[in-house]
């Protein structure tokens, strides 16, 4: 889950990871829908059709897109949040998800005029919270690199000593990981 809440450029992988899960769906329901026609529905002509029609929205070019689109995305999770179990791990997807979608209209009013005071008051919050340090980052946003560290020290684990090796000297990493408020540091425009 972290993995999708890292930067990705200019954003964040969940939202390119989410369209793509969307497109996907799209396509596979248009190819069953076509079953019986005469010209049943491709993959290829569908991502196309997705492509131009984004292109002529956005203006980013179709080639582009459709590298995007054609790419290899694991969307796994959107799956998981998207079924009708009250599992544990279907919760925990669909919290991502609105995670995601307030962090998305905090930042629409943080551009459209909230103005900096909401911007520095966000950082004091942060903080406090321990998750930013005006000491030692540049911005809210760094605090991603030492998200990015702790996801990786988690992958790198000795699992066969697990709990121990999360809360040796990976203690400050494992708790960080547990703090999804920290993602508002990169994923507004603080």
């Amino acid at each position: 889950m972290w993995t999708l809440l890292l930067q990705n450029g200019e954003g964040v992988l969940f939202d390119a990871t989410l369209v793509r899960y969307f497109v996907d769906r799209f396509v596979a329901d248009a190819i069953e829908q076509s079953r019986g026609d005469a010209r049943p529905a491709d993959r290829a002509s569908l991502l196309a059709r997705v492509a131009n029609m984004t292109e002529a929205r956005t203006g980013v070019a179709s080639g582009t897109l459709l590298q995007v689109l054609d790419a290899e995305v694991d969307t796994g999770l959107f799956e998981v949040a998207a079924a009708r179990s009250t599992k544990v791990e279907n919760v925990v997807s669909r919290a991502l998800f609105l995670v995601r979608i307030a962090t998305l209209a905090q930042s629409a009013t943080l551009t459209d005029g909230a103005g900096p005071d909401a911007k520095r008051w966000l950082a004091a919050w942060l903080s406090s919270a321990g998750l930013y340090d005006p000491q030692v980052h540049d911005g809210p946003s760094d605090i991603a690199v030492d998200y990015e560290d702790a996801l990786e020290e988690f992958h790198a684990a000795d699992w066969s000593r697990a709990p121990a090796s999360l809360w040796g000297s990976s203690a400050r990493n494992t708790a960080l990981l547990s703090r999804p408020e920290g993602f508002m540091g990169w994923a507004l425009p603080l």
